[in-house]
């Protein structure tokens, strides 16, 4: 369990500059009032939107520089409360992160990822 990012009572207004986290791909933190991010997505999220998912119980898998295949892969794991999404920052080739938890991965690894997300889901502290 990672600590909780002290600024994560804060809510961050749409257009506002993005703030500081505590850890990257953040775990918790300042974020944006909801959510509209669901599925498999084609776009990166910008931080705040990310913890806004994690905040409200989601769990996120995000990737980079992955073949196709397993793009494929990864996006059926994509639910209502798990989003699936790019993000070329990213220091493993998939980071899965919910509420204070984190797990990186070097290659996709379904299983792993089904077991963090049935961990994790559901998890955050609410809107």
């Amino acid at each position: 369990m990672e600590a909780l990012d002290p600024g994560s009572a804060r809510h961050v207004l749409p257009g506002a500059p993005e703030p500081p986290y505590a850890s990257d791909p953040p775990t918790s933190g300042a974020h944006l009032p909801g959510t509209e991010a669901q599925g498999a997505l084609r776009r990166p999220l910008a931080r705040p939107e990310q913890v806004a998912v994690l905040e409200e119980g989601g769990v996120l898998v995000q990737y980079r520089d992955l073949a196709d295949r397993d793009r494929r892969r990864l996006e059926g794991l994509a639910a209502e409360d798990v989003v699936v999404a790019p993000n070329g920052q990213l220091d493993a080739p998939v980071v899965a992160t919910a509420w204070r938890y984190r797990l990186r991965c070097t290659a996709v690894d379904p299983g792993a990822l089904e077991r963090f997300v049935d961990a994790h889901r559901g998890g955050g502290p609410g809107p």
